[in-house]
């Protein structure tokens, strides 16, 4: 399986030939790898996400096409706590933060 053309799709018509050849129950098993390997993926990116904040940090978010401002209160192990003036404390994913100048 080699990646021939700039957008892939050489790997991906050679993907797809291999998956055809898998059973359920390989199927199964690759689906579940796929999931842990995304879910390791995101961690590492939320990690090093979570380096660029300091508690007393200003930050915003998107929420429902409302954009939330506020300073973070706490870094947790996967999220951020942001105190906001009106809206409360929100848990964050810090890969949704965007830091604001003080």
């Amino acid at each position: 399986m080699t990646m021939n053309t700039k957008d892939g799709t050489t790997f991906l018509v050679s993907i797809e030939s291999e998956l055809d050849k898998l059973s359920i129950g390989e199927l199964h098993i690759l689906h579940r790898r796929v999931g842990e390997r995304l879910r390791i993926v995101h961690a590492a990116q939320d990690l090093q996400a979570m380096f660029r904040f300091s508690v007393g940090d200003c930050v915003s978010f998107e929420r429902e096409g409302a954009r939330i401002e506020g300073r973070i209160i706490r870094i947790n192990r996967r999220s951020v706590t942001v105190a906001t003036d009106s809206r409360g404390e929100w848990k964050v994913a810090p890969s949704l933060l965007i830091l604001r100048a003080r």
